[in-house]
């Protein structure tokens, strides 16, 4: 979204020079290559802007582009250089050499018809968007989208099962990453047994050695076998327990379904929750704009092709002509750049643009969101 912001200040820099050095392209009030070269990097700029614009939007949706090679940003900037090459050299060679004018005018023709090849191709992936949001079930617009998220970025919703994946992964990453836990039986204290077994000891112990020694000693043995036996009972009654009633209070917390799917709905909830219709009108607005640009850059590119081949004479006679001529061009390249810039709008988060760091002395910070592209 950057680069966008980038061509698009290049594009209204290079025609509000321009405006306010030679109004009137006297052509000159400046030199032959400073102002040949302001004046062509326009655009270049314009067609670097739509091209980057259908990356954004075929990405963002998840819709399949035809070519293929739209979806690359590899190919589109190869075309972008070669673009802003062609014109700086052929601005430079024809500064020097004056016989020149029929190269730039072909190349000028050549560059033309690409952007036009991008302006129809971008308006049939408006359409098929347009398409997906008409066909869009009402039950996929009811998930919060934070109202902050403008411009291009709404055009997420129309990517089918967009969040999904993601919020499962966040949800079983718990259950991937926390140690295992054991519910351990708690085990028979021993100290009740020994105990018994020295109070036993204390009030069967006499200071003779004849046969009451013997009987302390057979009762004593009695006594463990007895206490072996009520604990072999409890074991066996709580394990039939365990094995044939349902679990009541366990002290591990299992991820059921219902947690997954909490954590889903919690994931996906915005700061502001709004109605399916009147998310959809926000998509359908964006749309709308991502329909305006090439629509009117097409109309754009037509008028500069019919300037391109057009005798200098209808300038020279038709002054008043002339005058509205270039006014209706001027402020078609000023809505092709005010939709774009609408469409590249700089989300920021929801939760606190501050942030305190940690630490007696923390100051406070600001924490802009990542953006897509």
């Amino acid at each position: 979204m950057s680069t966008i912001n980038v061509f698009l200040c290049i594009l209204g820099s290079s025609r509000a020079i321009c405006l306010f050095i030679d109004a009137y392209a006297l052509r000159d009030v400046m030199p032959s290559l400073m102002g040949g070269v302001l004046w062509d990097v326009a655009v270049p700029s314009l067609l670097s802007v739509l091209a980057l614009l259908q990356l954004a939007v075929l990405r963002v949706s998840q819709l399949s582009g035809r070519p293929r090679f739209l979806l690359t940003s590899s190919a589109i900037s190869i075309a972008i250089t070669i673009h802003f090459t062609s014109v700086l050299a052929v601005d430079l060679s024809l500064a020097l050499h004056s016989n020149m004018l029929t190269v730039k005018y072909i190349i000028e023709t050549v560059f033309h018809v690409w952007g036009l090849f991008l302006c129809i191709t971008f308006l049939y992936t408006a359409h098929r968007a347009r398409e997906v949001l008409r066909n869009m079930p009402s039950a996929v617009l009811e998930r919060d989208i934070d109202v902050q998220y403008k411009g291009i970025m709404q055009l997420t919703m129309l990517a089918p099962y967009n969040n999904l994946a993601t919020s499962v992964a966040a949800a079983l990453v718990p259950t991937l990453l926390a140690p295992k836990l054991m519910h351990k039986k708690p085990l028979q204290d021993d100290e009740p047994k020994n105990l018994v077994d020295s109070r036993e000891r204390r009030g069967n112990k006499k200071l003779s050695w004849g046969p009451e020694k013997r009987i302390s000693g057979q009762t004593q043995r009695k006594i463990q076998q007895t206490t072996s036996a009520r604990r072999r009972a409890e074991e066996e009654t709580e394990d039939a327990n365990t094995s044939l009633l349902p679990p009541h209070n366990k002290l591990q917390t299992d991820l059921t379904l219902d947690t997954i799917l909490n954590h889903i709905a919690y994931m996906n909830r915005g700061g502001v929750s709004q109605t399916s219709q009147t998310r959809k009108k926000s998509l359908q607005q964006v749309l709308t704009l991502a329909t305006m640009a090439p629509l009117l850059s097409m109309g754009l590119l037509l008028v500069g092709l019919f300037r391109l081949y057009t005798p200098p004479e209808w300038y020279t006679q038709c002054c008043g002509w002339w005058l509205w001529f270039e006014t209706a061009c001027r402020a078609l390249e000023l809505v092709v750049a005010w939709c774009a810039a609408n469409l590249t709008k700089q989300p920021l988060s929801n939760s606190g643009l501050y942030h305190r760091t940690g630490g007696a002395g923390g100051g406070e910070a600001k924490t802009r969101q990542s953006m897509f592209m």
